[in-house]
């Protein structure tokens, strides 16, 4: 009695294999562009929530809180202007006043951000170009550091997610975050 085989003859198994790889190719760059989209979409998302989180703690401490520049230790902030791709720190500020620089102790440090991905470009800017840090008010609006200042900007982008995707966080005098894109923010 004769057995039947199922089983895969090498012409099919090397025409399977041919199909596979051809739609592999396709689909991996897609694939990978979709991910650093996704990453750049969730830093934006980070620095949004990090932004209304230290507006909700200076309403609900009565205390000016700021968001500062990390320095690349992570330990303290970098007031200087520059990019803000090392991460940011939020604490209470005991400074004297709104135009004062803010005064920087771990004791009131509330919260750290994750480091950003590889490749993430996070350009601080606002009427006092370049600045490396955002007050809130102890009402939650922003606190003026010069007459001239309107607004604090963001400008986020990565390096390895599609251009048309860069974001730019934008923090108004009422001291809510919004995003928009490009020159539509101006």
């Amino acid at each position: 009695m004769r057995r039947l085989q199922q089983a895969f003859t090498l012409i099919e198994l090397m025409i399977t294999i041919g199909i596979l790889s051809i739609v592999l190719a396709i689909a991996v760059p897609a694939l990978s562009q979709s991910v650093n989209n996704v990453r750049l979409t969730s830093l934006i998302n980070d620095l949004t929530t990090s932004a209304t989180y230290a507006r909700s703690e200076a309403v609900k401490r009565s205390r000016q809180v700021v968001i500062c520049r990390a320095n690349n230790a992570r330990n303290g902030c970098d007031l200087s202007g520059g990019s803000w791709s090392s991460g940011w720190l939020i604490f209470v500020d005991s400074a004297a006043t709104d135009t004062a620089t803010p005064v920087y102790a771990a004791s009131n440090l509330l919260r750290i951000s994750d480091v950003p991905p590889v490749g993430s470009e996070i350009a601080g800017r606002s009427g006092a170009t370049g600045r490396g840090w955002v007050r809130y008010s102890n009402v939650g609006t922003m606190a003026r550091a010069a007459t001239n200042s309107q607004v604090f900007s963001w400008d986020v982008s990565l390096s390895s997610a599609a251009p048309e995707r860069a974001r730019t966080v934008q923090i108004g005098l009422a001291g809510r975050p919004s995003i928009c894109k490009g020159a539509a923010c101006e």
